[in-house]
């Protein structure tokens, strides 16, 4: 099974082995890919693991539509926020989309839904000091990151600075 996290500044994958967490039970992951400029990082384990994977959305959905935000906030397992889509931001070579939907600290990495329970992005994180300004990276960037060739967004420069990382 594969999952795709956010990795702000690669901190998901930095300094140790990403793992995933299961009620008591904590699983080794792998990098498959990692995206320094969309912070974005697919993990494997190498465990089988029962798991529905959850669609991506064809398109980008329009300002306004409503969203449901999944998340850990503050070790809150299986939270949910709802809101909408304020906008549309760039950030450097990054496009974001605006939340309305609460994003806490560890929230970061989530899905952001649609009504019809696709993809709309994946939560990256909110501007402190602000209130509703949330941001998520849109399901496009997770595609692209899902079908590119390895090379795709420095994977093969970031793959050998995170195995350096862990090897150290």
């Amino acid at each position: 099974i594969s999952a795709v996290v956010t990795a702000d500044d690669d901190h998901v994958v930095r300094g140790g082995r990403p793992f995933l967490k299961t009620g008591a039970v904590a699983l080794p992951l792998s990098v498959e890919r990692l995206d320094p400029v969309q912070d974005l990082a697919v993990l494997r384990s190498a465990t089988p693991l029962e798991a529905v994977p959850l669609r991506l959305a064809g398109e980008e959905p329009a300002v306004g539509s409503p969203v449901f935000v999944l998340g850990n906030p503050q070790g809150l397992e299986r939270s949910i926020s709802e809101g909408i889509i304020s906008g549309v931001r760039v950030q450097g070579a990054r496009r974001l989309m605006q939340l309305t939907a609460a994003i806490s600290p560890g929230s970061s990495g989530g899905p952001v839904l649609l009504k019809d329970g696709t993809v709309a992005g994946v939560t990256v994180g909110y501007l402190e000091g602000g209130q509703n300004l949330n941001f998520a990276i849109p399901a496009a960037a997770v595609r692209a990151l899902l079908a590119g060739p390895a090379s795709t967004g420095g994977f093969a420069v970031a793959a050998a600075a995170v195995r350096e990382r862990l090897a150290a």
